[in-house]
């Protein structure tokens, strides 16, 4: 009775209350009338004619505009338009020296001498706002990194500064005393984002990572021996890559299993950097706790990084065929192991109907199946197999091709025959037009070898096919060949260029500020806040896309490890194909940190249906994509999914 009145008491019933309001505040499914905003039906329209047409003049007409949406919108614009007097946009930039302006600038083809006069600049204060850094970030050389390094308390509090430093560091190769001087500003920042800004370049390039048996790595070992139990995952991640087989033994002595299962971007770090170990290392048990790594792709990133070694010791071998390759459901796995197996001389004769089996589960591990077979194949059996691959055509045929550009690289100096097959091959693919081969097509009708001058009136009259056809797509693959390789003779025909999508203003409008984008995978389900004010080309179309059911039961075609998970390929599902019409690019001023989600580009204005989650912070990719959105909740799933998972249906809820 006393339980009965507690569950009726107001107490009670609040406390269910609260459960639902929070309920609805943090998942997209909920009733919440969403909040508007009037500019994107009065303002925005204004701006959109302006933006499809890179009116650099036009757009500069709103740049002091009163409503900040507005103002940001047309500097992202601005940044992706070409201006008339690049110099005159630099000197503007240092008179209003505004973070709106200095990210636009950035986006710009800046020169060397304009780089060296904005650093002077910033050094003698004439520069106050630290957002140049953004800039600086992109341009900045060695002359700009000394003037950095010279302020330590300015970078050991500003994160855009910091991160500057890192972006330098990513392109050029530094002194050891430089290193050495970034490493101890890290060490000392006590602060986890400039930590990571800092040490951001040699995490992004090999260049600049201490040797394995240089000063600074043992400098390394005995901070980490000493400090190392403070770091956060993402700490050791950072130093995982940064400093190899030190770095790799450190973390995996420090972190209990426990720890790894819950931490994948970690874990995939560890299983990467297994190629730092030496061959007599690999049946330490840290390889065999990856192994036994609850989550598939940490599995699978193990297996991918012990076919780098020549010969994996034999109890390695059979932990690897009798409790994974024989065991596994999961395809991907399955195929690393068998790879690795194979290349091991290993009897794999009898995985034939498991084999069958799994590539029935998963088309897009074609990849992993091909390079098994050439493994095990003779060169002319294996030319056989990926000739009727490519017929196929489809994710299959784009593969297949794929392998052929390989296996080509790999075996023409030791065989001439082989170019006059390969030419075959290609040359049966061009005559079929599949569209997912033609997409990489491109590779073999570059090389002079395999297609000389005289086959340039042959490529031609497929040129004019393809076009006469209105095979638009396949048309403007043999047109990018012609004209780079024969440009004093090729002539263009006119291509359909897709025209630019106008967002539906009323409906975006109705939507409301915060609408949200629920993905249901097989793996568990995603939900994304969009952001229509930042970019309301972009969500306009992914919502009305959504609403047509284009992205159900669409794959992720390319899943990148630690770095992106990416589908929305609409009409192919091979990752080189979208909607009938592109996008304006709507430059991101944020940075793309861990759970950002992006469309898909091959340039400026080309967007289209395909979009992208961030799984880790990978800042050079800022200014370049529009960021559309954040996943706010399901990046566990994110870290999960494999190629080839599926969105089984999506959905949009306004907020």
């Amino acid at each position: 009775k006393q339980l009965m009145n507690y569950f009726f008491s107001k107490r009670f019933l609040g406390f269910i209350f609260l459960l639902v309001i929070l309920f609805l505040f943090n998942s997209c499914i909920g009733t919440i009338e969403p909040e508007k905003n009037e500019i994107i039906k009065t303002e925005y329209p204004k701006l959109a004619e302006e933006i499809v047409e890179r009116d650099f003049n036009g757009l500069w007409e709103f740049v002091d505009h009163e409503n900040v949406h507005v103002r940001t919108l047309v500097w992202k614009a601005i940044g992706k338009s070409e201006t008339d007097d690049l110099q005159d946009f630099v000197d503007y930039s240092v008179q209003r020296d505004d973070s709106l302006v200095w990210n636009a600038l950035r986006l710009q083809p800046l020169v060397n001498e304009q780089i060296e006069s904005l650093t002077q600049k910033f050094a003698d204060g004439l520069i106050q706002s630290q957002s140049v850094c953004n800039l600086f970030f992109v341009w900045g050389g060695s002359n700009t990194l000394s003037t950095l390094l010279q302020q330590p308390d300015m970078l050991m509090k500003s994160e855009v500064c910091s991160k500057a430093v890192g972006g330098i560091l990513s392109r050029i190769q530094v002194s050891d005393v430089t290193r050495r001087q970034v490493f101890d500003l890290a060490f000392n920042s006590g602060d986890e984002t400039i930590w990571r800004n800092l040490f951001y370049g040699f995490y992004r390039s090999p260049a600049n990572r201490p040797k394995p048996e240089s000063v600074l790595n043992e400098n390394i070992a005995t901070y980490l021996e000493s400090q190392g139990h403070l770091f956060s995952i993402e700490m050791d991640r950072y130093i995982t890559r940064i400093s190899g087989k030190v770095g790799f033994m450190d973390v995996m002595e420090r972190r209990s299993d426990r720890d790894l299962n819950g931490a994948i971007q970690l874990s995939n770090e560890l299983a990467r950097n297994i190629i730092k170990l030496d061959n007599e290392e690999l049946n330490h048990i840290s390889v065999k706790r990856l192994l036994n790594h609850q989550i598939d792709n940490v599995v699978a990133q193990t297996l991918q990084s012990l076919q780098e070694f020549n010969e994996v010791p034999a109890e390695l071998l059979n932990m690897i065929e009798f409790e994974i390759a024989s065991l596994t459901r999961d395809p991907e796995v399955f195929f690393e192991a068998l790879n690795l197996l194979a290349k091991n001389d290993r009897e794999v004769e009898g995985y034939n109907q498991k084999i069958e089996f799994m590539r029935s589960k998963n088309p897009y591990l074609n990849t992993q199946i091909l390079s098994f077979y050439s493994k095990i194949e003779s060169n002319e059996s294996y030319l056989d197999r990926l000739e009727n691959n490519i017929r196929k055509g489809g994710v299959a045929g784009l593969q297949a091709i794929q392998a052929l550009m390989s296996f080509y690289v790999q075996n023409y100096e030791d065989n001439p025959d082989l170019i006059d097959r390969v030419k075959s091959i290609a040359q049966m693919a061009l005559e079929d037009g599949n569209p997912s081969v033609m997409a990489v097509l491109t590779s073999f009708l570059r090389i002079p070898v395999i297609f000389p001058e005289e086959d340039y009136d042959w490529m031609y009259e497929r040129y004019s096919e393809f076009t006469e056809s209105g095979q638009w797509e396949n048309a403007k693959v043999v047109e990018e060949v012609l004209a780079s390789r024969f440009s004093d003779r090729f002539e263009p025909l006119n291509i359909h260029e897709k025209p630019f999508r106008i967002p539906n203003w009323d409906r975006l409008y109705e939507m409301g500020t915060n609408p949200c984008w629920v993905l249901k995978t097989e793996k568990g389900t995603i939900e994304i806040q969009l952001d229509p004010l930042a970019s309301p080309f972009t969500v306009s179309s992914i919502d009305s896309l959504t609403r047509a059911g284009e992205y159900n039961d669409v794959p992720f075609h390319r899943i990148v490890r630690n770095f992106v998970v990416q589908g929305g390929d609409i009409d192919r599902k091979d990752g080189y194909s979208g909607p009938d019409y592109k996008l304006p690019t709507e430059p991101s001023f944020k940075s793309f940190e861990r759970g950002m989600v992006g469309i898909a580009s091959s340039g400026t204005d080309t967007e289209g249906s395909q979009y992208f989650l961030m799984l880790n912070w990978s800042p050079h990719l800022d200014g370049n994509y529009t960021i559309f959105g954040k996943v706010t909740k399901g990046m566990d799933v994110a870290d999960r999914l494999q190629v080839g998972d599926r969105v089984i249906e999506a959905e949009i809820y306004s907020r």
